[in-house]
């Protein structure tokens, strides 16, 4: 893997997690004002473990491909 895709796979999963994040804070807080903090919530940690697990992936690329030149 070339460090162009390493990249991609960084910045991809990164924004992953995000995404995943800003779901999740978002159906967080509009939960807290219904009914008294009582509404339900989705957590979205597919997306944020995913992401993750991508990001990680491309840093490890990244590292090891610059190590070899």
């Amino acid at each position: 893997m070339d460090t162009s895709m390493a990249k991609r796979s960084m910045v991809f999963g990164g924004i992953m997690f995000i995404v995943g994040l800003v779901i999740t804070v978002g159906s967080y807080t509009a939960a807290s004002d219904v009914n008294g903090g009582s509404g339900r919530y989705v957590v979205a940690w597919g997306a944020m473990i995913f992401g993750g697990i991508r990001f990680a992936y491309g840093l490890y690329k990244l590292t090891s491909s610059s190590n070899r030149s």
